[in-house]
């Protein structure tokens, strides 16, 4: 028994809500370091990709090393895999980072939506 607690899986628990439609799909960019977050996608250090649900969804990201983290969240409506924006760079799509992180005139800094994960753990984020 004890040797099972020791190999059990970190598990992180992402629960999404205020998704508007079941349209497309809902994107996680995981991010362990502020180099990239959270317009750089390809930065992250782990990705993931779920068919949209209206209203919830949850997501779990397993076997990460404990550490610290930043999620961002968006809701690809068309399926085009970006966060739409319109001319002046407002965006378009829902949105959503860990810690609800809201500024008001820019995307968040990973200090603002930063969390600490050790083994186990779930967040909640409404995307908007």
């Amino acid at each position: 028994m004890f040797c099972a607690l020791l190999h059990a899986q970190a598990t992180l628990e992402v629960k999404v809500n205020n998704i508007s439609s079941s349209k497309g799909n809902i994107l996680f960019a995981l991010f362990n370091q502020p180099d990239g977050f959270p317009k750089t996608p390809e930065k992250a250090f782990a990705l993931k990709e779920m068919k949209a649900v209206k209203g919830e969804i949850s997501a779990v990201f397993q076997g990460l090393p404990a550490g610290t983290y930043a999620l961002a969240v968006f809701h690809d409506a068309n399926g085009d895999g970006k966060l739409n924006s319109n001319a002046i760079g407002i965006p378009k799509e829902d949105y959503g980072f860990s810690n609800n992180a809201r500024p008001m005139f820019s995307a968040p800094e990973f200090s603002d939506a930063r969390f600490a994960f050790t083994r186990e753990l779930k967040i909640v984020i409404r995307v908007n």
